[in-house]
């Protein structure tokens, strides 16, 4: 696979287990391999920490005995952070408060209006998009984004997830069930999404109220900014905290106490 490195030693007599200081040699080996051992460990780079695979090999050619590795990194550990945040290795401290929501308005599926309107936040679709969601504590602070828009919106989590068809939700004082509420959006999947592959489809409601929150069209977006794939996660990102925070005239005094 690309990025891979080989290195080689030979050796006169038995293989050591601790070989010296050894050479790197970039490129294939041409000569006849015959693996006696392999093993994985982990790697540690400084700023980084990622899962590389570190295989050891020993092998002959005309009599003469050679040692090679060869380290695999996974593609996974090591894909590029999304713009505005940083490595893994300088993640900023979490204030415990403050989460990063991403709101899918599209058309013929969830509407911001609906949301902006009645108090909440939604994911749906396949359990991979509603699973952090549902982690949102009570309490919780959420920073809502709309994707390729900006930050439409910061609130705080007022009660715990539910599937659309058991949601409720607090209308001037009422408790009122939101499958009854006039909706713009669309919050049921259709009978052949639910019934594809067994995964839980539903979409998934977090009620919110908003301490300050805009229409679509006034959504505020900045180069910089913190922005993730994920429906929800911890939001760390000092900048984007501020600047959403001024421009919606959030106090920040209670987050960072």
């Amino acid at each position: 696979m690309g990025g891979e490195k080989h290195e080689v030693r030979r050796e006169v007599d038995d293989v050591p287990t601790q070989p010296p200081v050894r050479t790197v040699m970039q490129g294939e080996h041409h000569c006849r391999r015959r693996p006696r051992h392999q093993f994985v460990e982990p790697l540690v780079t400084p700023t980084l920490l990622v899962q590389v695979q570190r295989l050891r090999h020993y092998f002959e050619d005309e009599g003469r005995a050679y040692l090679a590795r060869t380290w695999l990194i996974d593609e996974a550990e090591t894909a590029t952070p999304s713009a505005g945040t940083k490595g893994r290795g300088k993640q900023e401290p979490w204030n415990g408060i403050d989460w990063y929501v991403s709101f899918g308005d599209e058309p013929g599926s969830r509407s911001w209006d609906d949301a902006l309107r009645y108090g909440f936040v939604s994911a749906g679709g396949g359990e991979w998009f509603s699973r952090t969601l549902r982690s949102l504590p009570i309490g919780a602070r959420v920073f809502t984004h709309i994707p390729k828009v900006g930050y439409v919106g910061v609130g705080t989590v007022s009660g715990e997830p539910q599937p659309f068809e058991d949601a409720v939700l607090t209308i001037d004082g009422y408790s009122r069930p939101m499958a009854d509420l006039p909706l713009k959006g669309t919050y049921r999947p259709t009978p052949a999404s639910a019934e594809a592959d067994g995964q839980d489809r539903r979409e998934w409601i977090v009620p919110v109220t908003w301490e300050q929150a805009a229409p679509r069209e006034q959504a505020l977006w900045r180069p910089g900014f913190f922005a993730n794939q994920n429906s929800a996660c911890k939001l760390r990102a000092r900048f984007t905290i501020d600047e959403v925070s001024r421009h919606f005239g959030i106090d920040q005094d209670s987050a960072d106490a």
